[in-house]
């Protein structure tokens, strides 16, 4: 899906964002979001195509730079991961898992979606908690697994 974000895509983005930042000041610090960003749930981890190192090196890459984060930075990096993901499901599916947010009520009763993909192809077989310990950014990915599109796995 190139361009803007179709609107449920930032309906999940934004609350990820209320859960980094429930007061609403729009901004929150860089090492706060990266303690909060669970890269062991993102589902390139759980069906063991990345390594956890490699998922949370990538994202923290993304905000190294700065002390703070706004929520507009944070809706622009979502919509560049936005770009090189087709299926909205699986968009939902990372972007809830790595947040620890809730699915939604009917997540995974409506069998396939419109491209033929059903949801349990895109989640794991079972929920691992986020401990918080992850290592240096620069981490290497030990799983050796082809390298997916810059933004595919920074979710």
């Amino acid at each position: 899906v190139r361009g803007p974000l179709p609107r449920a895509r930032v309906k999940v983005v934004e609350d990820a964002w209320k859960k980094i930042d429930p007061q609403g000041a729009g901004v929150a610090s860089t090492s706060y979001v990266l303690d909060r960003y669970c890269a062991k749930d993102h589902p390139a981890v759980t069906r063991g195509d990345r390594t956890e190192e490699a998922v949370y090196g990538e994202f923290a890459s993304a905000f190294q730079s700065s002390e703070t984060v706004t929520k507009e930075e944070f809706l622009d990096y979502y919509t560049g991961v936005s770009d090189s993901i087709d299926h909205h499901e699986y968009f939902d599916l990372c972007v809830r898992n790595v947040w620890r947010l809730d699915q939604p009520k009917d997540f995974g009763r409506t069998g396939a979606d419109h491209h033929g993909y059903t949801v349990n192809q895109f989640q794991s077989s079972a929920y691992r908690g986020c401990d918080g310990s992850f290592p240096a950014p620069d981490a290497e990915d030990k799983v050796g697994a082809k390298r997916e599109p810059r933004f595919a796995s920074m979710i």
